[in-house]
């Protein structure tokens, strides 16, 4: 934690660590650390604790100002007989080593930092500031705190390996641990679902978390943009204009030249003296594709989104769909940045137009609430109630009540309730009410036929999702393997996009795919390429 503090907060790690004589410090993870950063590691003489005077003289100063005032802190037990149940620090104990460390930080950074010390006539941190402009910077080692860091500075296990289990992770001391930042190689993302379900904010809420996670990298590094998005425009003379999408990306990563690439009039003088012209060039789009992939690169974007991706199959003929998805992939193998595709069930008819996108594409599907499902009707009501929680009014509405109107007009989709309740606020506010009534609901409710629409193109995206008998003995059959037997009508599909709340009989002996590998333990370690 010492270790990563330092990082985080400096950048930087000094070239010599003295350290005790501590088994963790002799470990093969702690010496790989060092080694992956040229650090080198002195050990202080045991019994010997002058040599460690500072540090000594820190951890009793955290006891007896923080440590030995906090509730539950043991240092009543030196006198058993005053202990009673009132006073117990077992019947005290409430801090988890998360709450304590933060805690322990606020300390030392925020209070004991900026206070003066009665030696040095000032704050340490004013003291340090001195130092530095008296004599300078010391020779420091300055590391980025990213996620390769941070594997480095993991302590490993007792036995060296741990179990990798398939579809659920690594288990290690009783925990799973799963990473999805490259699931299993794929450069394209699909993610779809019906209209209105809350895919733009989804999009979202995924920038703001791979920003947040990259902030000490953007700090570092100004040019870095780990994601960014665009939402492909709608064409107008029937086929996607790649030309307006490459500018629209350039516009995204705020390229510095963005003006002058996007310029159609530009021109230029060739040849000297009489043989002196006037060229007109303009954008092409190959010229717009290079440009493209080179900021990409210069940016060192992690990932690209993309919103109403749907748009991308407004094409001619069914060939050049598969060159849009080519032209995709392509890209995204070249600057070797994973791309998010999000639209709606459309999008399906660009997910198999070739073995190769299929080998590198995954899917994700964006549901929408379920009636038949009790745990969906569950989650539909919170959200209900979350949305009159916070609205301005006076008395909060119970629009659980309505749960079903709701439903009905949403086809089970809270981005449409959202919009909805939305219009509904501004017209009881308008009218000062107290609070929401289905006289300020029903204007603005979705109309039959425009749900009965959603709810058409919903329930056939959903099919185009199952997975069919026939298509599987088909599959089977090429393969040159044995048909399955179609199962009984008592027996659920495993594909079903619906819940169930029957029970479901489970083998006690899990059948693996074809490929799939068994629970074993795999070495940990290796060390990562450190630039």
């Amino acid at each position: 934690m010492v270790m990563r503090e330092c990082v985080r907060r400096h950048g930087r790690l000094p070239d010599t660590i003295v350290v005790d004589g501590a088994k963790e410090f002799m470990s093969v993870y702690f010496e790989r650390l060092l080694a992956a950063y040229s650090c080198t590691k002195k050990t202080r003489p045991a019994a010997k604790p002058r040599f460690g005077s500072v540090c000594e003289r820190l951890f009793g100063t955290a006891n007896t100002m923080l440590i030995h005032n906090l509730q539950g802190n043991t240092q009543i037990n030196k006198n058993p007989r005053a202990v009673t149940k009132s006073v117990n620090p077992r019947n005290l104990a409430i801090w988890t080593l998360g709450s304590l460390y933060q805690n322990l930080c606020d300390w030392a950074y925020g209070f004991y930092d900026n206070k003066e010390h009665p030696a040095l006539g000032q704050s340490p941190r004013a003291a340090f500031t001195d130092g530095l402009l008296q004599t300078g910077l010391r020779s420091h080692k300055l590391i980025p705190y990213d996620e390769t860091f941070r594997i480095l500075t993991l302590p490993t296990t007792a036995k060296g390996t741990a179990k990798v289990i398939p579809n659920q992770g690594v288990k290690i001391n009783h925990i799973y641990y799963w990473h999805n930042s490259n699931p299993g190689g794929a450069s394209l993302i699909f993610l779809f679902g019906p209209t209105g379900v809350g895919k733009t904010t989804l999009l979202h809420q995924v920038v703001k978390v791979l920003i947040e996670q990259n902030s000490r990298a953007m700090q570092l590094d100004c040019g870095h943009i780990p994601v960014a998005h665009v939402e492909a425009r709608a064409p107008e003379s029937g086929s996607f204009d790649w030309k307006d999408y490459y500018k629209s990306v350039l516009i995204a990563l705020a390229d510095p030249f963005v003006d002058y690439k996007l310029r159609t009039g530009s021109s230029r003088i060739e040849g000297s003296g009489s043989s002196q012209r006037l060229i007109k060039s303009k954008a092409n789009l190959s010229d717009l594709r290079e440009d493209v992939a080179a900021i990409i690169q210069q940016r060192r974007l992690i990932v690209f989104l993309v919103d109403e991706a749907q748009r991308f199959t407004k094409m001619a003929s069914g060939r050049r769909q598969q060159d849009q998805m080519d032209a995709i992939q392509s890209m995204a193998s070249f600057t070797s940045t994973r791309y998010g595709l999000f639209g709606t069930y459309e999008l399906l008819q660009l997910r198999n137009l070739s073995g190769q996108l299929s080998r590198r594409s995954l899917d994700i599907h964006f549901p929408r609430y379920q009636a038949d499902c009790l745990q969906d009707v569950k989650d539909f009501k919170r959200v209900l109630k979350s949305f009159a929680c916070q609205m301005p009014l006076l008395e909060v509405p119970d629009l659980e009540q309505h749960w079903e109107y709701f439903y009905e007009r949403s086809i089970g989709c809270v981005g449409i309730v959202k919009d909805w309740l939305t219009q509904a606020l501004r017209k009881a506010l308008a009218q000062s009410a107290s609070t929401l009534s289905l006289a300020h609901l029903t204007p603005y409710a979705p109309s039959v036929s425009k749900c009965m629409q959603m709810a058409t193109e919903a329930i056939e995206g959903e099919k185009a999702l199952l997975q069919s008998e026939s298509e599987l003995s088909r599959l089977r059959q090429k393969l040159g393997l044995t048909v399955q037997e179609p199962p009984t009508a008592t027996e659920a599909l495993p594909n079903s996009p619906t819940c169930s709340t029957a029970n479901k009989k489970h083998n006690k002996t899990k059948k693996r795919r074809p490929g799939e590998r068994n629970p074993q333990r795999d070495v940990i370690g290796g060390a990562p390429s450190v630039s």
